[in-house]
């Protein structure tokens, strides 16, 4: 590293970036809630990028930038590949792409599981290299929830599969879309009973579509308040994805490293423990910046 560089997190609702100056110094947050990709055109990512970096860039030579998020998809600002499975940090780093029309701007790309059923990803590989960087691990399972969560494997420093599932898109529509959600209340609270329950029922008999409708029957006849529908979903929800991820991910396979942002630890901790998984947390922020150092460090003979 040679002077001072932005690293950059753009995903769907928010851009975060933050400027490193040297190794052993604390990057600064310098952008913490600029506009996401969802809320902006096409042709205003540029605009919306100079808006926000102008300060630190407009001199004769430009603060370099590596960006990471949906900001790479087809639907972003310009698209980056996702690279076939297995993946190593150096794959990463030797793949960037660099945005046209701005000098020293480059775009992570994201990963993919080829085949006849492929699965994709895009910004989480940054976190998981970062959690490795942070850990000093070489092997691991990693669990990354989210609007689509993500279970993964490393294997000797390299990604070798990764599973999705759509646990959060699924919350978010069934409390917005759906009956269930209409009786429920704004607050779903702190974490008790409910979720606990959700957990149970996510886990047992009868699928995921059976106990999802289960919780509106619960609603009408039983016990589920309006303040216990969203942590009985969730639960629901959470309990139904770790189940399946059991077989290719099992409790006995080792340390989780469970990658996420605060508002989710508590309840991927709670199902965690449920399920039997010894875990370890990592803030998803953290995971991103050291995910996008390394990568820094790794173009440029550091690593």
């Amino acid at each position: 590293m040679g002077g001072p560089v932005i690293l950059v997190d753009w995903g769907t609702t928010n851009f975060r970036a933050w400027l490193a100056t040297g190794p052993g110094v604390p990057p600064e947050q310098i952008v913490s809630d600029g506009p996401g990709m969802a809320s902006l055109a096409p042709g205003e990512f540029p605009e919306a990028f100079s808006r926000a970096l102008d300060p630190w860039r407009s001199g004769s030579s430009p603060v370099p930038v590596y960006m990471a998020g949906m900001v790479g998809a087809a639907t972003g600002w310009q698209a980056a590949p996702q690279l076939p499975l297995p993946v190593t940090l150096a794959d990463l780093a030797g793949a960037v792409v660099p945005v046209d029309g701005f000098e020293e701007v480059w775009i992570v790309p994201g990963v993919r599981v080829p085949g006849e059923a492929p699965d994709v990803m895009r910004g989480e590989e940054v976190q998981i290299f970062g959690a490795f960087g942070l850990t000093g691990r070489r092997d691991a399972m990693l669990c990354l929830p989210g609007t689509h969560s993500k279970w993964a494997r490393v294997e000797d420093d390299t990604l070798i599969t990764f599973t999705t599932s759509m646990t959060g898109e699924v919350h978010a529509v069934m409390m917005a879309h759906s009956l269930l959600g209409r009786e429920a209340s704004g607050d779903s609270g702190p974490l008790g009973a409910a979720f606990d329950e959700g957990l149970a029922a996510g886990a047992g008999s009868g699928g995921l579509l059976h106990q999802l409708f289960a919780a509106r029957s619960r609603r009408l006849f039983g016990d589920l308040g309006p303040d216990d529908v969203r942590p009985f979903l969730s639960g629901v929800l959470i309990a139904s994805e770790i189940a399946a991820m059991a077989t290719d991910y099992p409790p006995g396979d080792g340390e989780v490293l469970l990658v996420g942002s605060q508002t989710l630890r508590g309840p991927y901790e709670r199902a965690l423990e449920h399920f039997g998984y010894v875990y370890r947390w990592i803030d998803a922020s953290d995971a991103t910046l050291r995910g996008l150092f390394d990568i820094l460090q790794c173009r440029s003979g550091g690593r």
